[in-house]
């Protein structure tokens, strides 16, 4: 199939140097509308009919990612009453630089991520695999590289026909337990109902292991 670029220039990599640019892609509309760009340039009109929101809206999230420096025009046409705009990304791809001020908040773009997942439960076959096992130092790495690898085979593959579809990895060394960072949450927990005996019956002592499932 080759590798599928739309209908615009672009680079392949931008990488975030500034905090505002990971604060603008916290965002489920903005996200989204990353998301139609990857695919070919567009109107403010045509971005807020593709995401089903008011043309002011539109507006709003597209200023914030232009501001970023993630959104630039590509084109003009000229039609009746003035001059429109169509708008590309900057880039095929975003990565957060380790000297950004918000590169340990990269979290906001998982919880974006994570609605994303939501909303798409009902309408499609999204997976979901958490996995927790130990690692030397350079099986990590080559993890990593791995991953990174098989995400860049199928963007290669990628198909102007196929159906969208959004993969989000996050390998990280996992916080140590009993340590000052990991926050108590029970106070969270009676507020949303989760009873106090949800654990009946169920050892102290669970090792590490996989959760996987699919909806």
């Amino acid at each position: 199939m080759g590798t599928a670029r739309p209908d615009y220039p672009l680079d392949d990599l931008l990488v975030l140097h500034g905090e505002d640019q990971v604060r603008a892609m916290g965002n489920l509309a903005r996200y989204r509308m990353l998301g139609v760009l990857a695919d070919r340039a567009a109107t403010l009109s045509g971005l807020a009919e593709a995401l089903g929101i008011r043309k002011g809206s539109a507006d709003h999230h597209l200023r914030v990612l232009a501001a970023a420096g993630l959104v630039r025009p590509v084109r003009t046409r000229t039609v009746r009453g003035g001059t429109e705009r169509y708008w590309g990304r900057t880039a095929r791809s975003f990565e957060v630089a380790p000297d950004n001020p918000a590169y340990h908040d990269r979290a906001l773009l998982l919880r974006t991520v994570a609605q994303e997942l939501e909303a798409a439960a009902g309408a499609a076959d999204p997976s979901l695999t958490v996995a927790r096992f130990r690692l030397r130092p350079e099986d990590y790495r080559l993890l990593g590289e791995r991953l990174a690898d098989l995400v860049a085979e199928f963007q290669g593959r990628t198909d102007p026909a196929g159906d969208p579809v959004t993969i989000s990895v996050a390998l990280f060394r996992t916080a140590r337990r009993g340590g000052t960072d990991v926050p108590d949450d029970s106070a969270e927990d009676t507020e949303h109902g989760i009873a106090d005996d949800i654990t009946d019956g169920i050892p102290d002592g669970i090792p590490d292991g996989n959760v996987g499932g699919a909806g």
